[in-house]
């Protein structure tokens, strides 16, 4: 099965059209992190992109697979911050004694926020913009072999900074997971929202709030311990996954990831957000 973007949409001009049709999703083997399935697939897939001369001079196939591991994981997490955010349009409106909600929301909507900004600001866009400028830095001359290069870090930076490449994916995905049930359980909640939460709900929020607290605090210890040198080799070698035996460019590559990592700490902690509560 493969699904294809509707190019005969309306806003699609040719030239968008034409490399649009390149994309497409095809079935794919299950996951235990199956990012795009918080999209409501009802089997898992994978971005897929036709490889054409001149790119396959540069690109293969296992960097596909990346940019598909990378759009799997993007896809995930954006679905849910904008579903979470679009209960603000309802619990505004909502009585007092639905307080509990918006205190959940507010810490899982901060910590959704945080982790976005940071991956668009502090990761994506610098690191583009840091590989364009090598490419066309009139000094530097590069072969094929020099540009797949400055691609791989490229690409290897995206993956460690978000966590990609990291036993803590797993908690990355917990935590939409625990989001995901507090925005499922609030939008079945508030169909009454002239009246009460019963019991039930009250204690279901209770347990899902409590949960994500719980990996909150575990994430959030995790990273402030990239604040010293001892800390850093710890998380390496308890969390970071390199590809066999670690050299001195994957430890060059992990040490720039480390820096950028300290953004989300601070993004996270802005204004003692956890530092305080948790």
């Amino acid at each position: 099965m493969e699904l294809f973007f509707n190019t005969n949409a309306p806003g699609f001009d040719q030239a968008c059209a034409t490399n649009l049709a390149k994309f497409r999703f095809t079935e794919a083997e299950p996951e235990i992190h199956d990012f795009l399935g918080f999209l409501g697939c009802k089997a898992p897939i994978k971005w897929t992109y036709d490889l054409e001369w001149p790119l396959d001079l540069i690109l293969n196939e296992a960097d596909i697979l990346a940019y598909s591991e990378i759009f799997s994981y993007l896809a995930g997490v954006r679905y849910i911050h904008v579903n979470l955010h679009r209960l603000s349009e309802i619990t505004l409106k909502s009585p007092v004694w639905w307080a509990p909600f918006w205190r959940s929301k507010a810490m899982m909507g901060h910590f959704l926020d945080s982790f976005w900004s940071y991956i668009q600001v502090d990761i994506l866009d610098p690191s583009y913009l840091a590989l364009l400028s090598n490419l066309e830095n009139p000094e530097l001359a590069y072969d094929f072999d020099s540009i797949q290069g400055l691609h791989f870090n490229y690409i290897e930076h995206i993956r460690l900074a978000t966590l990609m490449k990291s036993r803590l994916a797993t908690f990355i995905y917990a935590i939409l997971k625990t989001i995901d049930r507090f925005t499922v359980l609030s939008y079945v909640a508030l169909e009454n929202i002239e009246s009460p939460p019963t019991n039930s709900e009250l204690a279901y929020l209770g347990k899902v709030h409590a949960e994500f607290l719980v990996q909150m605090k575990f994430l959030f210890r995790s990273l402030s311990s990239l604040n010293s040198l001892p800390g850093r080799i710890a998380f390496k070698e308890k969390f970071v996954i390199f590809d066999g035996q670690e050299t001195p460019e994957q430890t060059k590559r992990w040490d720039r990831a480390c820096k950028t990592l300290e953004q989300l700490l601070l993004r996270l902690d802005y204004n003692r957000w956890f530092s305080l509560y948790l």
